[in-house]
C-alpha cells in the first residue's frame, strides 16, 4: 500500500511516485530547509525591504536601503557560491561592491 500526500494547492491526493514522475504537478528545484534555502530567503527579503525604503523617495531612509541592498545581494553572492551559478555570483558581488563603496562615502561623507 502507498502513501497517499496532500497536495496543498488544489487538495487533491498523490502518490509518491505520482510527485515524482509527474511533469503537470510543480516542484521546487532547491531544496527546502537547507543553508542556500534560507540564505536566497532572508537575502530575498532585505531585498525586498529596501527597495520599500528607496520607493519612498525620502533622503533619510538612504542609508537603510543601501545597507539592506548590500547585505541582500552579500547574501546572494552566497548562495551563488554555494549553487557554482557564476551569473548569481557576478552581478551580486559587483553590486555587493558598488553598494559597499555607497555606505563608506555615506558614513564617512555624513561624519
Amino acid at each position: 500500500m502507498t502513501k497517499n500526500i496532500t497536495n496543498k494547492i488544489d487538495g487533491r491526493q498523490y502518490t509518491p511516485e505520482e510527485i515524482e514522475y509527474s511533469s503537470r504537478i510543480q516542484k521546487s528545484a532547491t531544496p527546502k530547509g537547507t543553508l542556500d534555502w534560507y540564505l536566497k530567503w532572508v537575502a530575498s527579503i532585505w531585498l525586498i525591504a529596501a527597495i520599500s525604503f528607496r520607493s519612498t523617495g525620502l533622503p533619510e531612509l538612504q542609508i537603510y536601503d543601501m545597507f539592506l541592498s548590500f547585505a541582500g545581494t552579500t547574501l546572494w553572492a552566497v548562495v551563488g557560491f554555494i549553487w557554482r551559478d557564476r551569473a548569481i555570483i557576478i552581478i551580486n558581488t559587483i553590486a555587493a561592491v558598488m553598494l559597499f563603496g555607497g555606505l563608506l562615502s555615506q558614513i564617512i561623507g555624513g561624519v
